[in-house]
């Protein structure tokens, strides 16, 4: 049954879905790239920070060497040791600082900035898990145990030749003193860390194609689970909320662009504006344009008084159409005469000639 259910997940994984994972640290990951990007850092910053770090190192050999041929008490004893803690610490701060630094780095160049504590959470199903998670044998062990074989067969022969290539002069270093040794030491590491770093960072790049490709396996979704999440989408309360309020919001908008329009806003004075068009040509009878209370109603009444449309004032005719006539319907018969009256005096102060209206 679970290997039926996993082969029905052929639909790429929703934006919720993906949001999801995010939100609890499930995100394609390459431990190889962060390997890389450390072992490459390090190796730059050793060789920037080498230099002076052996001389400090040297100093601080030759402090504590004077330092040892003085009898040691109690007070000295306590003292030496804090000495030399000191200096060390002051000697690594550089290394240290970088591969803290490096290891942000690698976190950020997959991820970007998401910082989760889900992953940290106890949870009984890992301390328990299934007995068909106790199998050795699983797809994903193989794969890593395939990738870790196939690192060991390729770096190991690099590390190999790389250091018996400078076998020769290896040999004529006894001959040398423990400045020179030390230098030839460093510069045989870098070669075969940088040679080393090359091949993994062609490792790290199929690592983590390999990871994105298996996240992207593992988010896939069943048919019917989109279908359940469009309906719980659906049903969600604060997403009808969001909508409707992104409803009312068009809806208001389109609303004050019909002002301009209008040839009479009707008002209560304060509290209600009413918004009315009449156009003989087009309509049986006037229509209500754009209504509002308050806030709504004073910005109706701004927006007419910026593009010269009559305001008039008429309590009970604003109050009933603001409660009786829906946003975009002609007015009742009952209200003809009384809106007529209106429009009669709005023509008469535009100096228009009255229109065709039936009463």
């Amino acid at each position: 049954m679970p290997d039926q259910y996993k082969e029905d997940k052929t639909e790429k994984a929703t934006p919720k879905r993906r949001g999801e994972a995010r939100r609890k640290g499930n995100v394609a990951y390459s431990q190889e790239i962060d390997f890389v990007i450390m072992i490459m850092g390090s190796i730059i910053g050793l060789y920037c920070f080498g230099p002076s770090m052996r001389e400090q190192l040297m100093e601080m050999f030759r402090d504590m060497f004077i330092k040892m041929n003085n009898p040691f008490t109690p007070d000295n004893m306590t003292e030496f040791l804090y000495t030399i803690t000191l200096d060390t610490l002051k000697i690594l701060a550089p290394m240290l600082s970088l591969i803290l630094f490096l290891s942000f780095l690698a976190h950020w160049i997959q991820v970007g900035n998401l910082f989760t504590t889900e992953p940290l959470r106890i949870k009984m199903s890992k301390l328990m898990p299934k007995f068909g998670e106790l199998k050795l044998l699983k797809k994903d062990k193989m794969v890593k145990l395939g990738v870790s074989l196939g690192k060991l067969a390729v770096v190991a022969p690099v590390a190999y030749f790389s250091v018996t290539k400078d076998l020769e002069n290896q040999i004529r270093l006894m001959d040398e003193n423990i400045v020179q040794v030390f230098d030839f030491i460093c510069m045989t590491i870098y070669k075969v860390v940088f040679r080393i770093s090359e091949i993994m960072i062609v490792l790290a790049i199929l690592d983590y194609a390999y990871q994105k490709w298996k996240y992207e396996e593992d988010l896939k979704m069943t048919k019917q689970e989109i279908k359940d999440e469009r309906k719980n989408a659906d049903q969600d309360p604060h997403i009808k909320s969001k909508i409707r309020s992104m409803g009312r919001e068009i809806m208001r908008k389109l609303m004050f662009n019909e002002v301009p329009k209008a040839d009479v806003v009707i008002t209560n004075p304060t509290h209600i504006a009413v918004a009315i068009k009449y156009d003989p040509e087009s309509m049986a009878a006037p229509r209500v344009v754009a209504k509002g209370a308050r806030l709504i109603a004073e910005k109706i009444k701004q927006i007419a008084k910026e593009n010269n449309v009559p305001i008039v004032e008429n309590k009970p005719l604003a109050r009933i159409l603001y409660k009786t006539v829906e946003l975009g319907s002609e007015i009742p018969p009952d209200l003809y005469k009384a809106v007529a009256e209106i429009l009669a005096y709005v023509y008469k102060l535009n100096k228009k000639k009255v229109a065709r209206y039936a009463v």
